[in-house]
């Protein structure tokens, strides 16, 4: 579950983190805030796409539910667990 691109984003925010504690104990306030204000943003985002992919994967296995068969029972079974799930 744990993908390259999460570590970039993992590493991406913790970089922002360091340099915004680099400028604040320089004494640089403006530049802390303004580079600290990006973990967050950093954050939404790898959320985001996480999200997205999680929801084509449960979209794609809605769609090929029970191709090996047209039993319609066994297809309403399926999405149960998908939602329970």
């Amino acid at each position: 579950m744990f993908k390259l691109s999460d570590l970039f984003l993992l590493m991406a925010i913790i970089i922002s983190f360091a340099i915004s504690a680099f400028f604040m104990c320089n004494g640089n306030y403006l530049e802390a805030i303004f580079t600290a204000i990006w973990v967050p943003s950093i954050l939404v985002f790898g959320i985001f796409f996480k999200l997205l992919g999680l929801s084509a994967i449960i979209k794609s296995m809605k769609n090929n539910c029970c191709c090996c068969c047209n039993n319609k029972k066994c297809k309403k079974e399926h999405l149960e667990n998908l939602e329970n799930n």
